[in-house]
């Protein structure tokens, strides 16, 4: 299968059976995924604790490409930049109702990369927020955009992508 910005949830969900084994349990100990709007309220009924008081104790809020996402907090030990999900010991204590990210990015699925870019792209890239779209267009000249990620796709308008991208749109 061919992953596309338009590959749906479910789609990416069948490329990613419910799995527990070290090649995707590694990922948990160098961050936790992305939060969907969603998956805020299904934790915190799993938890039992308001979506206030999961957000203050185990989420924290992270900006890419001018958009704000919650993700679970990291653990960190020393300085490091990465550490372990909140919700990692010994296995996903929030294994039924973990975000979309964490159920799809599985370390033994061979689509990791592919699939990380869909999150970025389908969770963080507003097509209608110009510093937006210049910080999706800084980082496609480090990567291969996947199947409608590509500017000319998120901005079709060839003369309004070219004032974006001069900043002549704020």
């Amino acid at each position: 299968m061919i992953i596309t910005t338009k590959t749906t949830k479910e789609q990416l969900a069948s490329l990613s059976p419910p799995c527990r084994c070290k090649s995707c349990e590694i990922g948990c100990s160098y961050g936790g995924g992305i939060l969907a709007d969603e998956d805020i309220s299904k934790i915190a009924k799993h938890l039992n604790i308001s979506v206030d008081q999961l957000k203050k104790e185990y989420l924290e809020e992270i900006e890419k490409f001018h958009v704000k996402r919650f993700r679970p907090k990291i653990m960190r030990k020393e300085n490091l930049p990465h550490g372990k999900c909140i919700f990692f010991d010994r296995g996903c204590t929030i294994h039924s109702v973990k975000p979309v990210e964490c159920k799809v990015s599985s370390g033994c699925n061979g689509h990791g990369e592919t699939i990380t870019q869909w999150v970025l792209f389908n969770y963080f890239v507003n097509p209608s927020d110009p510093q937006s779209v210049r910080e999706w267009a800084s980082w496609l000249n480090d990567h291969e955009a996947i199947p409608g990620a590509n500017l000319d796709e998120v901005i079709p308008d060839e003369e309004r992508l070219k004032k974006i991208l001069a900043y002549e749109e704020l």
